[in-house]
């Protein structure tokens, strides 16, 4: 679901991995960030992963980029996994579940995937590539987010 006027901002924390998300994040507005946890099944999460492959040239003509956060005890084979489906989609390993750990704060929805803008704020909780319906709000939340940081820009040049 989406983040409502009303509910708490939720910001996502990056322990020992700040840097490298900060480098994925300065190419795009938003970013959908997908957790794989090894406690599900590798070959189901990297098979189902191949859709976000076909998916990411229209994300980025929403401004948003992908990046998957992995935690896995076999790094290789996460490695081989992801050149056996051609996943060009960058990718950082959670080390020791710090990610996890620290991010308590949010529910990760079936699929763990979440919407987050340049200041790692969650603005959707749920991944946009679900269905039909979830990419119809993915898509008016950027509009709203957009018209937002448009009018935010504005009152700050009256300034």
């Amino acid at each position: 679901t989406s983040c409502k006027k009303d509910e708490p901002k939720i910001n996502v924390v990056f322990p020992d991995i700040q840097y490298e998300v900060d480098q994925h994040i300065q190419k795009y507005k938003y970013m959908a960030v997908v957790y794989i946890d090894s406690a599900a099944c590798t070959y189901c999460s990297f098979s189902a992963l191949t859709m976000w492959k076909h998916l990411t040239k229209n994300l980025a003509e929403n401004d948003t980029g992908v990046l998957f956060i992995i935690r896995h005890s076999d790094e290789q084979l996460v490695i081989n996994s992801l050149k056996t489906h051609q996943l060009t989609i960058p990718f950082i390993f959670d080390k020791g579940g710090a990610f996890k750990k620290n991010n308590k704060n949010f529910y990760l929805t079936k699929g763990n995937v979440f919407v987050m803008d340049k200041n790692k704020t969650i603005i959707m909780a749920e991944s946009p590539i679900a269905n039909g319906k979830a990419w119809e709000r993915f898509v008016k939340i950027i509009r709203i987010e957009n018209k937002k940081n448009y009018a935010q820009k504005e009152m700050e040049s009256e300034l």
